[in-house]
């Protein structure tokens, strides 16, 4: 997976949403606070796994408090998962 400066996020598989993302010991998981997957990158595949749903081309962002974020070197989100739905943004 990729995020590019532009806000770009790339990868080399599918994209599955509103799944109960399954892994091994070589992927890049994201947990809840109760240890639960809700977002999983397979290594090698490429795929996402998403428990919820993908909000795509947004073009603002702004998360609430205890939203997981991904943001650029300059402080902008480009990535957030709240209310059981992740955001990306492309500019």
């Amino acid at each position: 997976m990729v995020i590019d400066s532009s806000g770009n996020l790339n990868i080399n598989g599918t994209v599955t949403e509103s799944t109960t993302p399954t892994f091994d010991t070589n992927d890049f998981k994201i947990e809840n606070r109760t240890g639960g997957a809700i977002a999983v990158l397979q290594n090698p595949e490429g795929n996402l796994l998403l428990k919820d749903t993908l909000q795509e081309s947004q073009s603002d962002l702004s998360p609430t408090l205890n939203s997981f974020i991904i943001e650029n070197i300059t402080g902008q989100v480009l990535l957030t998962r709240e209310n059981l739905r992740f955001s990306v943004s492309w500019k």
